[in-house]
């Protein structure tokens, strides 16, 4: 940032500069009293008959240049005092002296008339005065020069950006030296560079001189003052306007902190760091937390006196998370408003009008009122252009703007002239203004696409979801888990045109590009929460286990809260403040550990050669139906979608097969799960509603007739479907078919195996019914599980069987919480067989000896951390955490399990929770896999309590005594149950010996 090193050389220092007295005032930020120590000169002055005028004229400015410090006063007040100053020096007569004086009072009023709301006064001031403060420079000395630049900057600002940040160097050039006055002067003027230089999409300059701001404000005025809390900021706002918006979030956080606790003084101060603080929030999905924030926001600005804050913004910022969030009709209103004032403020063709119209152009785009969104895009073009520069970034999104226009009118050749444009317009580096890219780059994929020129829209295409998978990369990696899936779901990318363009030329080469990104793009989050998990527990550093500690303390509260309020013992409000202790310690987390999770995409071949012998893998995507329609907005509800399947096997090109509208294929697993739920439907209706299934899902594979095993990655709906049970021409797949494994994601192929040491078992269940849990979160009775008792005493004997030592044994009273926390991390295998509990748990209460029960409420906000878990035994001697006997997924997810090969799950719906788009199914086996768990079998429906303890017996018999794979073993104890059945004259339907899927490490 060469443009401010502080190396001019320095300007005397005039007589008028400020005493010490008042210096030492400023600097501790005491204001009311230097202002009265000014008002008693001038009183002094006032009555002093020999040198009144001189005297009084000097006490004046000496307020004037008090008040320069003190943006909290009114701007009238300030206004007052400059004219009665200025009035006074153009009484003392012709000179040189005065006419220097005269100018740098007319830059102050330039600045405060603009403040005033009278932007054609303050801009003929500014045409007078510039040259004459120019001309006197050494005349007024250093400080009083460099305070003058500071206003013309601010005053240049509303026509001519360029300009206001020429002053700003010019004024941080002036006051080299290291007494307090000029460091606090430099200190406003590094403030104004930064805020300029971000503005002119100068980002790296503008940060370095946030920085540099910061570090001589926190010298200067000490770190908690309001000097200091303004220099992180406009910091603060530079990095949102470079959208580096972790940062940015970690600087305005620390800011709001700061301002919060100075009290009264700073609220102005935090109510515009809570305006930018919920445009960032807008900007990465939270919605919500945006729209309290800026509501918050323009009431303090509503009220403010001093005249000094600008609603305007914030109002303009509030239709626009309207817009986002899918309410155009509710953006208008504060857009207009938005509109009409800063039209007011700073005049009709100013920079700051720019953003405010092109969102209402946006939004009537949104509403198609195409000829309105033309007019209003174009005239905040020109005003950009005017005012921002021919070749500022800024102005790369309404150029893109103006493609959306033409895309609309279905002009798909000028909107390709219009956004190659803004795409010229972009910085060099990919990393900088991605969050505009992306849309650029999905938008000439449309125009392309309407030329019919498919190769040049399929790389835009590429180009699109590549820098959206880079700004997941680097943003979600920091910021906590909930804001990194809200940033995912604001983010469209290109994948649904990746996969549609690629789908249709059946390219071999754009397959593996399509299939590359999908992997790239699959569990992006859940990657990055894991790696963030797996480096603090293995941490040695003191800083990070401490932060570590903070963050498993807020993560149990939070569990703990949403279960009182699952319960009905909490109120839904008492949510907020555990859940913002959880994801702020989560983010302290993250900031201290950097670059994770980005590791390199497998290509194909990789993924072939790690291939067993005589087995495919199919990865399922699931992608929006129309990736050529209009995609303003990042809200992804309410849309129609499809299904895609990627297919590799050891002897054919790797294929992409179009599996048709998402819907319906939905809505067939649904129907035939829901008859796989119900022992009591025919096997028939089961049958039939397979068979649909089969048709959609598995037919179109046209998977080779020799496969043994085949690798699924499955994608929503398909999380839910029950595969040993899928019906082929001659039977269920379990008999007929080949293994199905399945995956969290094709990563998992070439994951290395697991060490091999002393298997250690722990069987955990049989908990006694506990009526206190059951009134506490649970609305249906717990029931006693006679078939758990028996289940795990069988699988003691049959481990003892093998010969490798004695099982860790936690059954009934002995199965409390802090013993099984306690044993899971020095075991290799764990079994559970207890209730368990889900947020989208269906557990048929009615069933005697049901293994699940059903939360009452759903409390938790979207995308918060899921609430599941496992019931164990209470104990009232335990400490607080522990006594309650639920063990939650997110408690578990914070354990140390790497070394832990498999986890069964004998319960029911341990398999089901919320399921994310790219990122699976939230719940227990999750937590399990987060935790360092290689593999997890689990549950899809309200498993039989007497069959499961059959079908256990014989999927470890087949694991530990026939050492067989865990997904082999699996479906071993499926046939064996299946024919056990069949002979014995049982009910055969899929209920009572298909509930059960494993998934991760298949070895």
């Amino acid at each position: 940032m060469a443009a401010l090193v502080l190396t001019a050389a320095a300007l005397p220092c005039a007589a008028a500069a400020l005493p010490a007295r008042y210096v030492d005032l400023i600097r501790h930020e005491n204001y009311v009293a230097a202002e009265a120590l000014a008002d008693a000169e001038i009183a002094r002055a006032e009555i002093d008959v020999k040198h009144k005028q001189e005297l009084l004229c000097a006490a004046l400015e000496q307020r004037v240049r008090v008040d320069f410090f003190d943006n909290h006063q009114l701007v009238t007040t300030r206004l007052k005092t400059v004219e009665r100053a200025l009035q006074c020096r153009e009484r003392l007569g012709d000179n040189v002296e005065n006419a220097a004086r005269i100018a740098w009072l007319k830059a102050r009023l330039t600045s405060l008339t603009l403040r005033n709301r009278d932007p054609k006064r303050a801009a003929a001031l500014l045409a007078e005065t510039a040259p004459q403060i120019r001309q006197y420079r050494e005349r007024l000395g250093a400080t009083d020069y460099a305070m003058a630049a500071l206003d013309l900057s601010y005053a240049a600002d509303a026509s001519n950006l360029a300009e206001a940040y020429a002053w700003a160097q010019a004024g941080a050039d002036a006051v080299n030296r290291a007494d307090a006055l000029s460091r606090m002067i430099r200190v406003r003027l590094l403030d104004a560079a930064c805020f300029r230089l971000g503005r002119l999409g100068r980002f790296a300059e503008a940060e370095a001189a946030g920085k540099a701001g910061i570090e001589a404000a926190s010298q200067t005025t000490g770190e908690h003052s309001l000097l200091h809390s303004h220099m992180l900021f406009d910091l603060g706002q530079v990095q949102y306007f470079a959208h580096h918006f972790a940062d940015a979030q970690a600087t305005l956080d620390r800011e709001i902190a700061d301002d919060r606790q100075l009290g009264p003084p700073a609220r102005l101060d935090l109510a515009v760091a809570l305006g930018v603080w919920g445009n960032l929030q807008r900007r990465i999905g939270n919605y919500d937390r945006g729209r309290t924030a800026l509501i918050e926001t323009i009431a303090v600005e509503r009220s403010d006196t001093t005249r000094t804050l600008d609603v305007a913004s914030a109002l303009n910022n509030l239709g626009t998370l309207e817009a986002e969030s899918g309410h155009c009709e509710a953006a208008i209103t504060p857009m207009r408003e938005a509109l009409e004032l800063e039209r007011q403020r700073r005049g009709a063709d100013n920079p700051y009008l720019v953003p405010i119209i092109a969102n209402l152009g946006r939004c009537e785009i949104d509403t198609g009122q195409i000829a309105n969104a033309r007019a209003d895009i174009s005239q905040a073009l020109s005003i950009a252009v005017k005012t921002l520069g021919e070749s500022n970034p800024e102005i790369a999104s309404i150029y893109q703007d103006m493609g959306e226009v033409e895309l609309a009118e279905h002009n798909y050749a000028a909107a390709t002239q219009r956004l190659q444009h803004a795409l010229s317009l972009l910085p060099a580096d990919p990393d900088t203004l991605s969050d505009t890219r992306i849309p650029i780059e999905r938008n000439l994929a449309r125009s392309l696409h309407g030329e019919h020129a498919d190769e040049a829209a399929f790389e835009h295409a590429v180009a699109a979801e590549t820098a959206r998978q880079r700004l997941l990369q680097r943003f979600a990696g920091a910021l906590d888990e909930s804001g990194g899936l809200n940033l995912r779901e604001t983010q469209p990318g290109g994948m649904d045109q990746v996969l549609a363009l690629a789908a249709a030329q059946r390219n071999p080469t754009w397959i593996e590009r399509a299939w590359r990104l999908q992997i790239g793009a699959r569990s992006l989050i859940t990657h990055l929460v894991a790696a963030r998990l797996k480096a603090a527990r293995g941490s040695t550093d003191p800083q990070m286990q401490a932060l570590w500690e903070q963050w498993k303390i807020a993560n149990a509260a939070y569990a703990a809260v949403l279960l009182n309020v699952e319960g009905g013992k909490a109120k839904e409000a008492n949510l907020a403040a555990p859940r913002n202790a959880l994801e702020s310690s989560e983010r302290a987390l993250a900031g201290r550990i950097n670059g994770l999770g980005g590791t390199p995409t497998p290509d194909l071949a990789a993924l072939r050669a790690n291939l067993p012998a005589h087995s495919a893998l199919v990865g399922f995507a699931l992608s929006r139906d129309d990736p050529w329609a209009g995609d303003r907005t990042g809200v992804q509800h309410d849309r129609r979608q499809r299904y895609y399947a990627f297919r590799l096997d050891a002897s054919t090109q790797p294929a992409l097969i179009d599996l048709g509208d998402a819907h319906e294929l939905g809505a067939a697993i649904r129907g035939w799960t829901a008859s796989l739920r119900d022992p009591a439907r025919a096997i028939a209706d089961v049958d039939a509603l397979g068979k649909d299934v089969a048709q959609r899902v598995w037919q179109p594979l046209d998977l080779p007739g020799d496969l043994r095993h085949v690798f699924l990655v499955p994608e929503g709906e398909l999380h839910r479907v029950a595969w040993l049970a899928l019906p082929l021409r001659d039977g269920p797949l379990v008999e007929e078919g080949p293994v199905p494994e399945l995956l969290d994601s094709e990563r998992d192929l070439l994951a290395a195996p697991g060490d091999a040491p002393t298997p250690r078992v722990l069987l955990v269940g049989a908990v006694p019914p506990d009526p206190s849990i059951a009134a506490g979160a649970c609305g249906d009775a717990l029931h006693a599980l006679p078939g758990a008792r028996r289940e795990l005493d069988a699988l003691r004997e049959l481990w003892n069987e093998t010969g490798a030592g004695k099982a860790a044994w936690l059954v009934g009273g002995d199965a409390n919480k802090a013993a099984v926390r306690a044993a899971m991390p020095q075991s290799t295998t764990i079994h559970f067989a207890t209730h368990a509990f889900s947020d989208d748990s269906d557990c048929m209460h009615h069933l005697l000896a049901s293994r699940s029960v059903r939360l009452v409420n759903s409390a938790a906000p979207a995308n918060a951390p899921a609430l599941s878990g496992l019931l164990l035994a209470s104990n009232a001697h335990a400490a607080p955490a522990d006594r309650d006997g639920v063990l939650t997924a997110s408690e578990i997810a914070a354990m140390r399990l790497d070394g832990v090969h498999a986890v069964t799950l004998a319960a029911c719906d341990t398999g089901t929770g919320p399921v994310r788009t790219d990122e699976g199914v939230f719940g227990l086996a999750r937590a399990f896999r987060l935790a360092g768990a290689r593999n997890v079998v689990m549950s899809l429906w309200n498993v039989d309590d007497a069959a499961t303890a059959d079908l256990m017996q014989r999927m470890y018999r087949a694991r530990w005594i026939e050492h067989a794979s865990a997904t082999d073993a699996l479906a071993t104890a499926a046939r064996a149950t299946l024919a056990a059945r069949r002979a014995g004259g049982q009910s055969l339907h899929p209920y009572y010996w298909a509930a059960f899927v494993a998934a991760g490490d298949w070895r």
